[in-house]
Formats: structure tokens, C-alpha cells, sequence
């Protein structure tokens, strides 16, 4: 810009800059639509057995006083370390691309 040194107020000026930062909006937004395609992918049970992919989570069940307990919880806990814990905190971090 210093090189150039546009109008700031000029309409062509005011355009490029939509422009690029209509680029880095696209981008960002094709990066977590992508990231969210691979990890949908990755906890699908079709996927995997397709590809012949391990499970993404080991959960395990035990009856416990006519109780279903899973470990590690599917909800979320106390101690953020449940199935939705760790897929939110994924999420997050594909979120996070933007800053």
C-alpha cells in the first residue's frame, strides 16, 4: 500500500479490498468445510469399515445396577474427557483457522 499509496476512500480501492477479503472469507470457510467433511467421515461407521479405517473412539459399555455406563462418557463431564468433550474441542480448533 505505501508503494501504491491509494485513496483509501477511492471506489476502486474500497473494491479490491472486498475482493481480498471476500478471497480469505472463502477460504477459511472452504478450510473448515473441509475439515468438517474429513472428521464426519472419520467417525462414520459405513466410512470405515469401506476403507477398512480403525474406529476413531474405543467405547466401552457395562451394565452397572441396571445402568448403561460408558467409558469414556459420550456426554459431556466435569472432567472434559467425553466423546462430546473431545469432538467439540476438535471442532473448536477447526474454528480457530479463522484467527
Amino acid at each position: 500500500m505505501e508503494n501504491i499509496k491509494p485513496d483509501k476512500r477511492s471506489e476502486r480501492w474500497l473494491a479490491y479490498v472486498d475482493y481480498i477479503n471476500g478471497l480469505v472469507i472463502d477460504g477459511i470457510t472452504s478450510g473448515i468445510k473441509a475439515s468438517m467433511h474429513y472428521l464426519a467421515e472419520q467417525i462414520s461407521i459405513p466410512y470405515n469399515r469401506h476403507h477398512q479405517l480403525p474406529a476413531m473412539f474405543d467405547i466401552k459399555i457395562d451394565l452397572l445396577d441396571r445402568d448403561v455406563v460408558f467409558d469414556p462418557s459420550i456426554e459431556s463431564n466435569s472432567s472434559q474427557n467425553g466423546i462430546r468433550d473431545l469432538l467439540q474441542s476438535i471442532i473448536n480448533d477447526f474454528i480457530s483457522i479463522a484467527i
